[in-house]
């Protein structure tokens, strides 16, 4: 299987050096998903016949800033540096060609995380052992001015998710769902949250600002009451 594009290509060299092709090195197959800027597909190493994901991210989808190609960069450099660690999906290779920037990582096969957690039923409070979709982005994310405050936004999403069970803003198109987030209404009335606790809601509350100056950072999460004082109970949520 090879990416078609009917596009005009960039000329623009993303990575710092040059590779060989990545079809000369794997078989892509089916695709596993899709977001604004990269298509992720199933892909086997021709040599090994091992299995991993192909992120394809389009060249021609990034503007022509040095900002974009910047972030393509960094989120590589980042992904090589956290691959020894446990349970961070791996990058294996990086190639670049004409249309595209490739990622092979790792094949994460247990589905969506909130897939997940609606086959499983609702989490506690407790969850100890815990992903481009539009239910994650950050409101200056759409604006395209944006830094790590929005990966604390991201995060804030999945806790709503994990302890509601549904995301906390919700449509039936992605600019339906940008148009929630940018209203950054939280539903907090709707089970179950009347029977999660405050301490849990505030945190939310504080990770989901809409003003990036005023949300949460890493560290304010990690000493927030519900975090530090490890009180929040274990009883099923709905139940």
């Amino acid at each position: 299987m090879s990416i078609s594009n009917t596009a005009q290509p960039k000329s623009t060299q993303i990575l710092p050096y040059v590779t060989e092709d990545l079809l000369e090195v794997y078989t892509l197959g089916r695709k596993l998903g899709e977001g604004r800027l990269a298509t992720t597909y199933l892909c086997t190493h021709n040599t090994t016949g091992r299995t991993y994901a192909c992120k394809s991210i389009s060249k021609n989808k990034l503007l022509c800033k040095d900002d974009d190609y910047d972030v393509v960069r960094r989120e590589i450099k980042i992904m090589q540096h956290l691959s020894e660690l446990p349970k961070i999906v791996k990058i294996h290779d990086t190639y670049e060609d004409l249309f595209n920037v490739h990622l092979v990582m790792e094949l994460c096969e247990g589905g969506e995380l909130f897939d997940r957690i609606v086959q499983k039923g609702h989490y506690g409070e407790t969850f100890s052992d815990v992903v481009g979709s539009p239910y994650y982005v950050a409101p200056e994310v759409l604006d395209k001015h944006y830094g790590p405050e929005a990966d604390l936004w991201s995060v804030g999403v999945i806790s709503y998710i994990i302890l509601s069970g549904v995301p906390p803003f919700w449509a039936e198109t992605d600019q339906g769902i940008f148009a929630e987030i940018s209203k950054g209404i939280l539903d907090f009335e709707s089970e179950p949250w009347p029977a999660i606790s405050d301490s849990a809601k505030d945190l939310i509350r504080k990770m989901l600002d809409r003003n990036p100056a005023k949300r949460f950072t890493a560290d304010q999460v990690l000493c927030h009451p519900w975090i530090v004082d490890n009180n929040a109970p274990n009883e099923p949520l709905g139940v």
